[in-house]
C-alpha cells in the first residue's frame, strides 16, 4: 500500500484504520503524526515522522493480532471493489479479516465501463485467493447492485466482455449480494491505494478477452462499410454519446438521478457495454436515431410479419421501443395490409329471454324418412309446432308459417336455431373483436382475398357497418370480422401503372345504405364461417326488381325507389294523382 499523497488520501486511510481500531491497540497514539496533517492551517508535508507512523499501522493491520487464521469450516465472505485505476479485495470470516489484495488496472482495463470494472474486481478477488475460495461456498459483497441481476441471467444475454469474465467464475461456488459502498471501508481503500505492479497473467487474460470480443464482432454478419456507417452516426448522435459517457462512469441507483434522455436505457443498464465506437446491449448493436428507419426497411424488406421482423431484430440490433416501432412500421405497410390473413371469427351472440309467449321463435328444417319438415319452437314456453313442407323455398316456408302464426299470433322476432351446445363448440375457435369503429374511420374491408381501403359510413347493427370503399366508390355492408383499422399512409394515385391493383367486384356486393329494402332483406354474416353473402331470401317473382335496387352507380348517386315493398316482395305503389 503506497502512502497517501494528499489530505484526501489521509482521510481515506484514517477512515479505514478506524474501522479496524478494535484490532489495533493504542491506535490514536500511533496515528497522531498523520492526523496533524488534517488540521486546517497545516500544509500537507509527508515527513519521516508520518512515514514511520504509516509503517507501524500497516504492520499492525497485517499482524497476527489483527488477521485471523483461515478455518475451512467457517463461512467465507469476500469484499470486492474497484476504483478508476485499481482493484481491491478482502477475505473475512466472522467479521475478522483473513487476507488483503489490490492491484492496478492496465491501460486497457482502465477504459472499461464501471460495471465491467466491478465484475473484474470479483474475478480478481476469487482468483487471487483461489487457495481459500476454491471448493468452498463464498458470499461475495459488492457495492454495484446490477451485478446481482447479471449473475442471475443467462450468460448469452450479457455483453461480450462480461461473458468472458462470467465464464471464469464458473469454477467458483458464489452468492453475490449487494452492500452499500459507504460500508465497504477496507476494499474501497485497497482499490484506491493499489499496488502499482504489472501482472503477466492479467495481460494474457486481456488478450483472450479481445480475441473473444472480436469473435463476437465477426458473428454479427454485418458488412464493414455498414459498421463504419453505424460508428460514424453513433459518434454524431448526442444521446448515444451521453450514454457512452454514462456507461464509463456507471449508472446511478435511481432513474431520477439519470439524465432524462437516458431514462429509456436504465432498465437494461447492466447489459450495456462499449466496443470501439459502437455501443452494445448484450451482443446487439444499438442503432443511432438517424439509421433506425433504414433498419426498419431492411427488417421488413421481405414483407415479413410483425413477429418475424421482431425475431430478425433480436439477432443483431436494438434501440429503445424497437418492438413498438416495428409494429407501427408493419401496420403502415400498404402491401401487407392488402394481403393480410382473415380475422378470427367472433363468438355467437346470446339470445335474449323473451317476456311473452310467441314473442320470439326458433325455426329449423329437418328431414325424416325422405320428407322435409319445418320445426317452429316458442323460446318462452318451449312449445313446438311441426309442419310438413312440400318445398324448402322461401315461399314454401312462409306458407307453412302462416297457419302457425294465425293460431298463436305472429311472432315479433324470428330466429334460426341457435342451441347452447352449438355456441359452446363454435366459441372454441372464436374471440371477441376488441376494435371499435366510428363514423369516418379509415379502415380496410375484406373483399374476397384482398383488404381494400375504405371509410366507415355508418353503423348498421351491433357487429355490422356500412363502408364506402376508395377504389370503386361503392357501398358495402360488412361484419366487424371483415374490417380492420388502416394505419398505412395514403397512397399516391397511380398514373399509367399497370401493376396497380384495381379490384373488381360483383354487383351483388354493392349496397346502398339508404335503401330500406336492402337493410331488411340482406342476410347477416355475423355468425358465418366464410366471407359474407349478400343473397336475398326472396321469391322468384321479385328477384328481378331487387337486383335493380341493389346496384349502385359509381359516378352518380343511387336512385331512390318511389314505391314500397313488403318483406315477401310485393310492391305497394301510391295511387296516381292529378297534378296541375
Amino acid at each position: 500500500m503506497p502512502p497517501p499523497e494528499d489530505k484526501k488520501g489521509v482521510e481515506r486511510f484514517l477512515g479505514t484504520v478506524n474501522y479496524m481500531a478494535k484490532f489495533i491497540p493504542n491506535l490514536s497514539t500511533i496515528s497522531e503524526p498523520i492526523r496533524k496533517l488534517l488540521k486546517k492551517d497545516n500544509q500537507f508535508v509527508w515527513e519521516h515522522e508520518q512515514a514511520k507512523a504509516f509503517e507501524e499501522i500497516k504492520n499492525a493491520l497485517t499482524s497476527e493480532k489483527t488477521l485471523g487464521y483461515f478455518n475451512p469450516n467457517e463461512k467465507i465472505t469476500l469484499e470486492c471493489d474497484s476504483s478508476q485505476f485499481g482493484l481491491g479485495a478482502m477475505v473475512t470470516q466472522k467479521g475478522k479479516p483473513i487476507a488483503y489484495a489490490s492491484r492496478s488496472l492496465s491501460e486497457a482495463e482502465s477504459r472499461y465501463a464501471q460495471i465491467e470494472k466491478e465484475l473484474l474486481a470479483v474475478v480478481f478477488g476469487l482468483e487471487r485467493f483461489e487457495n481459500l475460495t476454491y471448493g468452498q461456498h463464498v458470499t461475495v459483497l459488492s457495492d454495484h447492485k446490477p451485478l446481482e441481476a447479471i449473475l442471475n441471467k443467462p450468460i448469452c444475454l450479457s455483453p461480450p466482455r462480461l461473458q468472458r469474465m462470467l465464464i471464469r467464475l464458473h469454477k467458483f461456488d458464489i452468492t453475490l449480494n449487494y452492500k452499500e459502498g459507504k460500508n465497504m471501508f477496507i476494499s474501497d481503500m485497497l482499490s484506491r491505494a493499489y499496488l502499482k505492479e504489472k501482472n503477466v497473467v492479467d495481460e494474457q487474460i486481456e488478450k483472450d478477452i479481445h480475441l473473444y470480443v472480436n469473435q463476437i464482432r465477426d458473428s454479427w454478419n454485418v458488412k464493414d462499410y455498414k459498421l463504419k456507417q453505424i460508428e460514424a452516426e453513433t459518434s454524431r448522435d448526442i444521446d448515444l454519446q451521453d450514454l457512452k459517457k454514462q456507461i464509463l462512469e456507471g449508472f446511478p441507483a435511481k432513474r431520477n438521478n439519470l439524465r432524462r434522455n437516458l431514462h429509456e436505457f436504465f432498465t437494461n443498464s447492466e447489459e450495456l457495454s462499449i466496443q470501439g465506437d459502437l455501443i452494445l446491449k448484450g451482443t446487439k448493436i444499438i442503432i443511432p436515431q438517424t439509421m433506425r428507419n433504414e433498419m426498419l426497411q431492411i427488417l421488413h424488406s421481405s414483407y415479413a410479419g410483425i413477429e418475424k421482423s421482431k425475431q430478425r431484430a433480436r439477432e443483431s440490433i436494438y434501440w429503445p421501443r424497437i418492438n413498438k416501432d416495428i409494429e407501427d412500421y408493419v401496420n403502415r405497410c400498404s402491401t401487407c395490409q392488402t394481403h393480410r390473413n382473415s380475422k378470427q371469427k367472433e363468438p355467437l351472440l346470446p339470445v335474449e329471454v323473451p317476456q311473452l309467449p310467441w314473442n320470439t321463435v326458433g325455426l329449423d328444417v329437418f328431414t325424416l324418412k325422405g320428407h322435409d319438415y319445418l320445426l317452429c319452437v316458442d323460446y318462452y314456453s318451449k312449445y313446438p309446432e311441426v309442419t310438413k313442407l312440400f318445398t324448402k323455398t322461401a315461399h314454401g316456408i312462409i306458407t307453412a308459417l302462416k297457419p302457425i302464426f294465425a293460431r298463436h299470433a305472429k311472432a315479433r322476432q324470428e330466429l334460426q336455431s341457435r342451441q347452447q351446445k352449438q355456441k359452446v363448440f363454435f366459441d372454441r375457435y372464436a374471440k371477441p373483436c376488441k376494435q371499435n369503429f366510428k363514423k369516418g374511420d379509415k379502415v380496410r374491408v375484406q373483399l374476397k382475398d384482398k383488404w381494400i381501403e375504405g371509410r366507415i359510413h355508418d353503423k348498421h347493427q351491433t357487429r355490422s357497418y356500412w363502408i364506402n370503399t376508395d377504389s370503386d366508390q361503392a357501398m358495402y355492408r360488412r361484419n366487424t370480422r371483415f374490417i380492420r383499422h388502416d394505419k398505412s399512409p395514403p397512397a399516391a394515385p397511380a398514373q399509367g401503372n399497370s401493376d396497380s391493383y384495381n379490384p373488381v367486384h360483383s354487383d351483388n356486393d354493392k349496397i346502398n345504405p339508404n335503401n330500406h329494402l336492402n337493410k331488411d332483406k340482406l342476410t347477416q354474416s355475423k355468425h358465418s364461417g366464410s366471407l359474407p353473402s349478400h343473397d336475398l331470401l326472396q321469391s322468384h317473382s321479385s328477384a328481378g326488381t331487387q337486383k335493380a335496387d341493389i346496384q349502385t352507380c359509381r359516378d352518380s348517386p343511387p336512385i331512390q325507389n318511389s314505391h314500397y315493398k313488403t318483406k315477401c316482395g310485393r310492391s305497394i305503389r301510391p295511387p296516381p294523382k292529378l297534378t296541375l
